[in-house]
């Protein structure tokens, strides 16, 4: 999900409510300060991936866990 699918239509709105919605949008404009997209992954034994997804869209493995 790249910046651009988050902030389309009225997906943040609709899960967050206008104020939120408004202060995500406000943080990723300001270099994504305390806000950022994961992905959670649990494998067929129970174990946790984490990745981080860039502003494009590109899924990296989230460092330091």
């Amino acid at each position: 999900m790249s910046d651009e699918w988050v902030k389309g239509g009225d997906r943040l709105a609709k899960s967050l409510g206008i104020t939120k919605a408004n202060e995500v949008r406000e943080a990723m404009r300001d270099n994504n300060k305390g806000v950022g997209k994961r992905l959670l992954h649990v494998d067929s034994d129970g174990n946790l991936h984490q990745y981080t997804i860039d502003a494009k869209g590109k899924i990296k493995p989230l460092s330091g866990l």
